[in-house]
């Protein structure tokens, strides 16, 4: 039986979900546990290391939809060329 396109989603949708929960646990974790020293680097490189990450996820994600419509122009031409 085929799936919808909401059960397909779901695991990414909650994966965003979930960032959002970290990010708050993270966030509570700094206000109680950490102890702030302006003159440390601590803080630059956690922004640092969350930019870079981010970043690298964007590039992944950026090459993945590149691939993906590479393939659907495949396709559309493909269909184009057949059924034409």
């Amino acid at each position: 039986m085929k799936r919808t396109s909401h059960e397909i989603d779901k695991l990414y949708l909650d994966s965003f979900r979930s960032m959002s929960e970290k990010l708050i646990t993270t966030y509570n974790s700094y206000i109680e546990d950490y102890e702030f020293n302006l003159n440390g680097s601590d803080i630059t490189v956690s922004i640092i290391q969350r930019l870079k990450h981010y970043y690298e996820l964007q590039e992944s994600i950026k090459i993945y939809f590149k691939k993906y419509m590479q393939h659907m122009h495949q396709i559309f031409l493909l269909k184009q060329f057949y059924f034409t």
